[in-house]
């Protein structure tokens, strides 16, 4: 599957969207919150509050993903880039799922976006140099 990061000064109402919120967030910024109905926030808040590290939103046009970023109280920055590059492999898998093709990423903790990324790439990678196409594998027929 192929999948499109854009940077954007700004992103579409309907679009699916990637927040990186800070550790200890316990309610949505209004940036990350705008087109959610009350029932959605309460949700994203619940799930906060319940310590859950990927969030996912299906809002059928479009989705949203919430990923906690790690403190940095706690451990170095490095474990913690390390830490968001881990949430974009399991991101990733859940994208894949859903048929994600164009994602925006909107990082609310200035650094979280970058290690995020990498996650994705790396998880999304693959080498096809050596691999044969499919007519290789079938059996010749054969024409009398």
């Amino acid at each position: 599957m192929s999948l499109e990061l854009a940077h954007a000064a700004d992103f579409p109402s309907i679009a699916d969207t990637v927040f990186i919120v800070p550790a200890g967030t316990t309610e949505l910024p209004i940036s990350a919150a705008a087109d959610l109905p009350e029932a959605a926030r309460r949700y994203v808040a619940d799930q906060l509050a319940a310590d859950s590290k990927l969030i996912h939103l299906n809002q059928y046009s479009h989705h949203h993903y919430y990923i906690v970023a790690p403190s940095t109280d706690k451990i170095t920055t490095h474990l913690a880039a390390e830490a968001l590059r881990k949430s974009g492999h399991q991101l990733y898998a859940q994208l894949k799922a859903d048929k994600v093709r164009q994602l925006y990423v909107v990082d609310l903790t200035e650094t979280g976006a970058l290690p995020l990324a990498e996650g994705l790439a790396l998880t999304a990678y693959q080498f096809e140099g050596y691999k044969t196409d499919e007519k290789s594998h079938k059996a010749p027929t054969s024409r009398s």
